[in-house]
C-alpha cells in the first residue's frame, strides 16, 4: 500500500472521519486492512498500533473494575484518553470519549466519590450529544434545544445503554434504587432493537442489564422496607437509654450536620441533585425517629382540623345570634310599677 492509490485514500479517510467521530473500533477496521495486507508498511502501522492500545487499556480498565481496583482503573483510562486525544480526536466528543468517561463514572463510584462520578457520567452523555435534560429528565432544563434532544436520539445506542449502566452502579452504590432502575430501563430500551437484530454483543449486555434490574429491584424492596432512620442520622445505638430531653436534642444535633453536609447550595453542579435527594431522606428520617422518641406532638389531620375550625366558627356566630337576640328582647321589654 502506497501513497496516492485510490485504496490508501479511502481507508485513510475513513480511518480519519471514524477518529473524528470518536469511534476507534470503525477506524481500527479501517487500517487493519492495509496493515494485514502489508505488514512491514508505515503507512497505517502507528495509527493501529494506537488504536490497538487503546481498546488494550480500555478492557484492562474493565478487567481492574471487575476486580475492585478502582484506581488502576483510573490509571488505565487516563492512558487510553491520552493516546485518544493524541490521534486528534477532539476531546470529549464521540463514542470513544463516552466509553472512557463511563469507565471514569463507575471508578469513582467504586471509591465512593459519588459526585465525581455522576460528573464523569454527565461527560459520558455529553460526548455522544446528549445534554443534562435529555439524559436524565429530572435534571430537564427550559433552555435544553429540540437539537440537543434530536442528537441524543440519534447518537450511538450502545454508547448511552453503557453511559445509563454506569450511572445506575452510582445510584446502587448511593442507595437510590430509583434512580438505579431508571436508568437500567433506559439501557434495556436502547439495546432490545440490536439485540432483536440479531447482535451478540447487543445480547449479551441485554442479559448483563437483566441480571442488574433483578438485583436493584431487590435493593429497592429492602430500602423501602427495611431502612435504619437512626443509622441514616448517625445516632447512638443506646439512645434509648437516655432521657426524653437529652434523645430529642441528639436527633436535633444529628439532623443539623446532616443539613449542614447535604444543603444543595453546597454541592457541586453535578450533585445538585443528589443533595436534594439526600436532604429530603434525612428530613423523612428525622420525623420518623422524633415520632418513634415523641420529641414532637402527633401532627393532626388535616380533614380533622378543617371539621374544628368550621365547627368553632359556626358555635361563635350561634352565640352571637343569640347575644343580639337577648338584647332585641330587652330593648322590647317594658316594666309597668
Amino acid at each position: 500500500w502506497r501513497r496516492g492509490q485510490t485504496r490508501a485514500l479511502a481507508a485513510r479517510v475513513g480511518a480519519n472521519a471514524a477518529i473524528r467521530r470518536g469511534d476507534v473500533e470503525t477506524a481500527l477496521r479501517f487500517v487493519a486492512l492495509p496493515v494485514r495486507a502489508d505488514p512491514d508498511g508505515a503507512m497505517f502501522k502507528g495509527a493501529y498500533e494506537a488504536l490497538r492500545g487503546v481498546q488494550k487499556e480500555l478492557r484492562d480498565a474493565d478487567a481492574k473494575l471487575d476486580r475492585g481496583e478502582s484506581r488502576l482503573a483510573l490509571d488505565a483510562v487516563e492512558r487510553a484518553s491520552a493516546t485518544i486525544r493524541g490521534l486528534g480526536v477532539r476531546d470529549g466528543v464521540g463514542n470513544v470519549f463516552a466509553d472512557v468517561e463511563s469507565r471514569r463514572c463507575v471508578a469513582h463510584a467504586q471509591m465512593r466519590a459519588f459526585d465525581l462520578a455522576l460528573a464523569a457520567c454527565e461527560k459520558a452523555f455529553a460526548a455522544v450529544g446528549c445534554g443534562a435534560g435529555a439524559a436524565s429528565p429530572e435534571a430537564a432544563k427550559p433552555e435544553d434545544s429540540r437539537e440537543t434532544r434530536r442528537s441524543c436520539d440519534d447518537a450511538d445506542a450502545r454508547a448511552r445503554a453503557r453511559a445509563h449502566v454506569a450511572r445506575a452502579e452510582v445510584h446502587s452504590r448511593d442507595k437510590y434504587p430509583e434512580g438505579a432502575l431508571a436508568d437500567l430501563h433506559a439501557a434495556e430500551e436502547l439495546l432490545a432493537p440490536d439485540a432483536r437484530r440479531g447482535s451478540t454483543d447487543a445480547a449479551k449486555a441485554l442479559r448483563d442489564v437483566g441480571e442488574k434490574l433483578a438485583a436493584a429491584n431487590r435493593a429497592k424492596h429492602e430500602h423501602d422496607n427495611s431502612r435504619d432512620h437512626s443509622k441514616m442520622l448517625d445516632l447512638p445505638e443506646n439512645l434509648h437509654e437516655l432521657e426524653k430531653e437529652r434523645r430529642c436534642e441528639f436527633v436535633k444535633k444529628a439532623y443539623k450536620r446532616a443539613a449542614l453536609k447535604w444543603h444543595p447550595d453546597k454541592a457541586t453542579e453535578a450533585g445538585k441533585s443528589r443533595a436534594a435527594r439526600k436532604m429530603n431522606e434525612m428530613t423523612e428520617a428525622r420525623d420518623h425517629v422524633n415520632k418513634r422518641l415523641g420529641c414532637v406532638a402527633p401532627k393532626r389531620d388535616p380533614a380533622e382540623e378543617a371539621h374544628r375550625a368550621a365547627q368553632q366558627q359556626w358555635q361563635q356566630q350561634q352565640r352571637a345570634r343569640h347575644f343580639q337576640q337577648f338584647q332585641q328582647r330587652g330593648r322590647r321589654t317594658h316594666f309597668e310599677f
